[in-house]
């Protein structure tokens, strides 16, 4: 069950039982009220009946006015009294009839008691004296008779209101003890369950905390309440789970955190040799995203003849030898732009005119949204290897003039191979296309060659192999293709 609702539970009994209790109490109250109100008139009819027989008394002896108006009022006062005990104590009615019946024949003797006759002094009066003072006699002593019974009736109904007086005290200090015994009992069981089902849970809830705060992550609450203390204590046990789980993801975390990072210095020293090898034998140019130079390092001032401060915040246009046609440059920035990397060979101009050629390789550089941040170049000075390539493709094309000049054939044999190659002019010479002596090997050619000449020719080969002749050179008769002999002088 609930807290809430066992809390509801016993707060919805404590109430009702407090309501009954109060309408018992209110009842019984209300029984006491009745009671001393009843006691409180039944010792005025005790009065009243007293002072009727005073009234009475003293009508016989005086035959006063007054004495009669005296007996009026108390007989109305005693009226008035009976009707509320009527009221009041209706557990009195039957001797609050009797009462009245009494109070009525009182009415009737006292009536006579008025009504006797005055009789004159005189010597034939005296006998009618005597007979009045009979009369009167007589009637007083029935009144006295009625009145005292009267004043017996006031007296047990007085005895009777006692009693009940008497019993609704007795019934409210029951009512009293009952109540406070049963609130005693009722919060009594209360502090006992919400001991035992609040105040131990939230103590094991508190020792758990303090394990936990002092690092034992292994120690539960061990709860096992269907109320709102179970469920914080299984929520508090889930936390503790995934704090000890998120400890060890820590701990692999902060395992791999160091083994990243040793591998991170590894690599940062690593990369701080090839940047500083790359500053030493590269050319590397960093510029912004509009292509201003933002660093440059010595290499380049060195090839460029420009100083850092000359460079820095200027465009690269200031290399620029103007060999290169402007749409170079256009898909130069137009793949670099797009975010790919470029790689190319440039032609620069230093500060002092000459030219140097570059291997350039520009790559863009992204920032955390993936927008180009900057552009690093690397480049390698091959000055030296493009001017040989340049002086070679001259001397190729001069040689090429030569032997067009001179209209020689010309030969090549991969020894690797075995393969040999020839020019335009040898396939001429042996009346034969040069598609058809491309597929010539060396047998091929050996059957071409007169037999006496082959023999000299490779004897004269080994001699060149072993260094005993600094060039192979012959005469020798080659087929041609209408089957006469051909005498070419043979070099190489």
């Amino acid at each position: 069950m609930k807290i809430r609702t066992e809390l509801h539970w016993l707060m919805g009994t404590l109430v009702g039982v407090l309501a009954i209790t109060a309408a018992m109490l209110l009842v019984t109250e209300n029984r006491l009220a009745r009671g001393r109100a009843a006691l409180a008139l039944a010792e005025s009819l005790v009065e009243g009946g007293d002072e009727l027989r005073m009234a009475a008394i003293e009508t016989a002896l005086f035959h006063e006015a007054r004495s009669r108006d005296q007996w009026k009022h108390e007989v109305e006062e005693l009226k008035t009294e009976l009707a509320r005990m009527a009221e009041e104590s209706p557990s009195q009615a039957s001797a609050v009839s009797h009462f009245r019946k009494s109070l009525a024949l009182a009415q009737t003797v006292f009536q006579r008691l008025v009504d006797v006759p005055d009789t004159a002094i005189g010597p034939s009066g005296l006998n009618a004296i005597r007979d009045r003072s009979d009369v009167e006699a007589r009637t007083l002593a029935s009144m006295l008779v009625v009145i005292a019974e009267m004043a017996g009736q006031g007296r047990q109904m007085q005895e009777a209101a006692t009693k009940a007086t008497r019993d609704a005290q007795a019934q409210r200090a029951t009512m009293t003890v009952v109540l406070v015994f049963g609130m005693a009992t009722l919060l009594g069981a209360t502090c006992l369950r919400v001991r035992r089902e609040i105040l131990k849970p939230l103590r094991s809830l508190e020792e758990a905390t303090g394990h936990i705060a002092r690092g034992n992550y292994a120690w539960r609450t061990n709860l096992s309440r269907r109320n709102e203390i179970g469920e914080l204590a299984d929520a508090f046990d889930a936390m503790v789970d995934r704090v000890q789980e998120s400890q060890r993801d820590q701990v692999e975390l902060n395992a791999e955190l160091r083994a990243s990072r040793a591998t991170t210095l590894m690599a940062l020293r690593d990369a701080e040799a090839m940047l500083s090898a790359l500053n030493r034998h590269a050319i590397v140019s960093v510029a912004d995203r509009a292509g201003q130079v933002i660093e440059v390092n010595d290499a380049f001032c060195q090839i460029s003849g420009y100083s850092m401060n000359e460079l820095i915040g200027r465009n690269h246009r200031i290399v620029n030898s103007g060999h290169h046609p402007r749409q170079f440059w256009v898909d130069v920035w137009r793949d670099i732009a797009s975010g790919r990397s470029w790689r190319g060979e440039v032609c620069n101009r230093a500060k002092d005119g000459t030219e140097y050629w570059v291997d350039t390789f520009i790559a863009p550089y992204l920032d955390a949204a993936g927008r180009i941040e900057r552009y690093v170049s690397i480049r390698i000075d091959i000055t030296a290897s493009k001017r040989t390539t340049q002086n070679l493709a001259r001397e190729r094309r001069a040689l090429a003039n030569i032997i067009e000049g001179t209209n020689v054939g010309t030969w090549e044999w991969d020894l690797v191979t075995g393969a040999l190659h020839f020019n335009q002019r040898w396939a001429q010479m042996l009346g034969q296309t040069l598609a058809e002596v491309s597929c010539t090997t060396m047998d091929s050619w050996q059957q071409r060659t007169h037999p006496d000449d082959a023999l000299r020719a490779a004897a004269l080969l080994k001699q060149h192999f072993r260094g005993e002749l600094p060039a192979l050179e012959t005469e020798c008769r080659v087929r041609h293709r209408d089957g006469h002999w051909v005498w070419v002088l043979d070099r190489g």
